[in-house]
């Protein structure tokens, strides 16, 4: 749910990008970053660096967050597959269907818990419920 009077999209994170793979040796250790859990219903996007930096033939970045920020207040986006679609198509419509880099897109979507009848949720998150203790 967003924000009141702010966007339904938000940044997990303001960290820079790494270098491309192999232009320079990676550290021993990779910096790491909590990020807050999804929330049911919330989608995340994963994306590398060729779908913010994709130009258009007047050399305009591609507007990823706005793109993003259109299709989900629209409502019709209900799946992840739906956002990686309607991401892919605007993508390819602003470079003219000719990508200079390459773009992958990962979508994934916190779904509901579903507890069967006569069990109860764990507390934590990450836990498993417990089948019934066998009578007798």
């Amino acid at each position: 749910m967003p924000p009141p009077g702010g966007s339904p999209v938000q940044p997990l994170s303001d960290a820079g990008p790494l270098p491309p793979l192999g232009a320079f040796p990676l550290p021993d250790r990779l910096p790491e970053e909590r990020l807050p859990p999804l929330r049911p219903g919330e989608l995340l996007l994963l994306h590398t660096d060729g779908a913010e930096d994709a130009r258009d033939a007047a050399r305009r970045f591609f507007p990823l967050a706005r793109t993003l920020e259109t299709a989900v207040s629209s409502g019709a986006v209900r799946t992840p597959e739906e956002l990686v679609d309607r991401v892919q198509a605007a993508l390819l419509r602003h470079t003219g269907g000719r990508l200079a880099d390459d773009v992958a897109l990962l979508a994934i979507r916190r779904g509901v818990a579903r507890v069967p009848s006569g069990r109860t949720a764990p507390e934590s998150t990450g836990g498993a419920v417990a089948p019934p203790a066998a009578a007798g």
